[in-house]
């Protein structure tokens, strides 16, 4: 299992990038976290119909110190 923890995301980006990124790291069972987003980018996440389908609550990670106590918690890891 490869692990991949994401600390920031710019909000110009397409809607596409977020959909193909969960897409393949299911593919490929990579683990992949967005950890320390701020506010903003949460509240986005949170009232866009396709950011919130791309993005499910349970990747979301307060930060990066949370994200690695979830992955330590893992069997595979």
């Amino acid at each position: 299992m490869r692990i991949y923890i994401r600390t920031s995301i710019t909000l110009s980006l397409s809607y596409f990038i977020p959909l193909q990124l969960n897409s393949d790291a299911q593919k490929h069972d990579v683990t992949l976290l967005y950890c320390g987003l701020n506010e903003a980018v949460l509240n986005v996440i949170e009232n866009d119909e396709i950011f919130r389908k791309a993005i499910p609550k349970s990747i979301l990670r307060s930060s990066v110190n949370d994200g690695l106590l979830y992955l330590s918690t893992l069997q595979n890891v």
